[in-house]
């Protein structure tokens, strides 16, 4: 049910579109009426920001969740407290749980979720994103270097990036 994706330079992500990449993503999934949710853990919303800041975004993106404590991913996305504590929230299989969940949530057509280690710390730039696209699942694990800031800045664009790869990919 989830593929797994260790090796991101599989989805060709052109690093050179970051600056537009929400406007290039809305205006593919409003051609193609996707509509589009969120929950977001490591971004604490700039997966959202980016995506309402372009204009017509209210035709495609339906909700959005900023869960960033353990307690919120239990009650607002219903996260099992003891997947949590058994593989952290930092974990392929709690970032599974935020996907199927979302999905659930919102019965929006794609779905992206982030969780993951800003830093600083020993863990910093460890992140797993997940996206959904109809009934396909994806888990992608990426390892990133920089300040908080740039790893949250980056896991975003990422995140809308493959979403992008991924939906030509899921459609051709």
């Amino acid at each position: 049910m989830y593929k797994f994706i260790e090796n991101i330079e599989s989805l060709n992500i052109d690093k050179s579109e970051f600056n537009e990449i929400e406007y290039r993503l809305v205006e593919k999934l409003r051609k193609e009426k996707i509509t589009l949710a969120t929950a977001e853990s490591i971004t604490g919303g700039l997966i959202a920001s980016k995506i309402v800041n372009v204009a017509g975004a209210s035709d495609i993106y339906s909700e959005g969740y900023i869960t960033y404590s353990d307690e919120a991913k239990n009650r607002v996305l219903g996260i099992d407290k003891n997947i949590i504590e058994e593989f952290s929230a930092v974990s392929k299989e709690v970032c599974c749980e935020m996907l199927k969940n979302t999905k659930k949530i919102s019965k929006s057509n794609t779905v992206i979720v982030s969780t993951g280690y800003a830093g600083p710390g020993e863990n910093a730039g460890e992140i797993f994103i997940g996206i959904n696209i109809y009934e396909s699942y994806f888990i992608i694990k990426l390892k990133l270097k920089g300040d908080r800031n740039i790893i949250r800045e980056t896991t975003a664009n990422i995140s809308l990036s493959c979403l992008k790869e991924l939906l030509s990919k899921t459609n051709s």
